[in-house]
Order: structure tokens, then sequence, then C-alpha cells
């Protein structure tokens, strides 16, 4: 997709476009940040961290909490931009991707991975990242100069506040996990219309045709919570609509699944902590 973009944007091919990158000069490295404890990056996703890990205890029974012990102490490598990053602890096996909002970071997604894997991940983020910013550039050059890119070469290099990736590695003592916080939303709340809405798109989606209407329970959560689990029943069965947040952190993105959690656990919790009950048309 980004040999596609640079070919329509400089209106050279590709194999020209990656030789003419080849030329032009990066930065050696990332930047390293500093990473002691009092980095106020590593207290916020410390902070957003623990939330996550309360959250999987308390719903899934520890989906990604493989070889987690309290009190434990683990490696945490981050690559990061002004936008989101991922985190790798590979003591863990586990890579888990954020957004950063209002200069916060939100973990939006997790899966296990190696350790291996894992670094390659971080790597892979690096790269991509820095093509985005490649591309944005030259359609900035080409606007101002009107030259080929290919004539105007020093823009094309990151200046150090321009874009920047910072990679940190950090010593994280794993916490006691109590169960998670909650928000004390109101019915008609963005937030709560929201996960309504989002329901009932992954319905529509899912099911078989004509197994749209039913109720669905939504139960007490919180803005930091990397997913919201929905239970639901209809006429053609029951199973869960878990929602994840969109780029924007938003819960917009839900998908039905009759057979990836234990319903006999799941809906007596959910059930415990039900905010409300909607019916789907």
């Amino acid at each position: 997709m980004v040999g596609g973009e640079l070919e329509r944007i400089t209106g050279v091919p590709l194999l020209g476009a990656l030789l003419y990158f080849c030329l032009v000069p990066l930065p050696i490295a990332p930047a390293q940040a500093a990473a002691g404890d009092d980095d106020p990056f590593f207290l916020a996703l410390s902070s957003e961290l623990e939330h996550v890990w309360r959250w999987s205890a308390s719903w899934t029974g520890g989906k990604w909490l493989n070889g987690y012990a309290a009190g434990r102490e683990v490696e945490m490598s981050v690559v990061r931009s002004a936008s989101d990053g991922q985190v790798c602890i590979a003591d863990l096996s586990l890579v888990l991707k954020f957004v950063v909002v209002d200069r916060e970071p939100r973990i939006v997604d997790a899966e296990h991975r190696s350790g291996q894997s894992c670094w390659d991940a971080s790597q892979g983020f690096s790269r991509r990242a820095w093509a985005v910013q490649n591309v944005e550039q030259i359609m900035r050059l080409r606007e101002q100069t009107g030259m080929p890119a290919g004539q105007a070469r020093e823009p094309l290099v990151p200046s150090p506040r321009q874009g920047e990736i910072i990679e940190a590695t950090y010593r994280l003592r794993l916490p006691v996990l109590a169960p998670p916080d909650t928000q004390p939303f109101n019915l008609d709340s963005p937030e709560v219309q929201d996960v309504a809405r989002a329901t009932a798109r992954a319905i529509h989606r899912g099911p078989e045709p004509g197994c749209h209407a039913g109720e669905a329970a939504i139960p007490r959560f919180s803005n930091r919570d990397p997913m919201l689990l929905v239970y639901v029943d209809l006429p053609c069965g029951k199973g869960i609509v878990d929602i994840i947040k969109d780029p924007e952190g938003k819960r917009t993105l839900g998908r039905f699944t009759t057979y990836e959690y234990n319903l006999d656990v799941l809906v007596p919790r959910l059930r415990q902590r039900l905010l409300l009950t909607v019916r789907l048309p």
C-alpha cells in the first residue's frame, strides 16, 4: 500500500521510489527515552497496563495473563510515536498496541507472541511509522515546491521534533489484581450510545439473516477498559458481542461470537454488573 501511494504521489515507478529512499539519509536509530521510574509516560503506561490486567482477570479468566504472577519483575520494551505505539513484554509472551488520547496511552489490542516475534513486531512498527512519515513529507514537498520529489532530498529527513519514534526499556513489577474500576455513566451518555450502536451493527453483520431481534445486556464499564463484552440473547442463539475501540478511542467496532467465551461463567458476572438492557430491532 505504501509503495502504491509513493508511485501515485511522485509519478515514478515503485523501483525508482525504493532506489530513491535508499539514497536518503535517515536517522540511524530511533530516539532512546530515559527509562527511569519517574518517567511520566512509564507511569501512565503502567497504570493503563494494571487496569487492562485487572479487566482481563475479572472478565476473561486471564486471557492476557499467561505467566502472570503478582510481584514478579518483568522487562517491558516500548516503541511509540506521538499517536500510537506497541508494548512488548517477552516474559509474558505479550504484545499490546495502544493509541495516545489526550497524551495518555490507551490499550486497544493485545496478542500472545514469542520473544523473537515480539521483537519483530516492534521493528515492524518502526518501519511502518517511517514509511508513513516519508509519504506525508513527499506530499508536502510536491505542494510547496511543485518540483519532482527526487530533486530535493533534504526535506525528507525528519527533524528531531517531527514525527519522532521513541524506544525505551523499563522494569515493571507486576501488581496484585483487584477488580477493575467502573464509571457512573448516564444511560443516555455518548459512551453508552456508542456501545448500543456498535452492538446493533455487530448483530446485523453476524448471525444468520432474520436473527437480529433480541436483547442485549450491557455491563458497567470504564473508558479505560480495553474491550467491552455485551451478552446478546437472540432467537437463533446466545452469544457475546466484544466491542473494541477505534483509532480515535471510541467504542464503534463490535464482533458477534457464540463460541469464544464461556457463557456459564461470564453471564452471571455480567448480570451482577448490569448497566442496562437494550432491545435490538
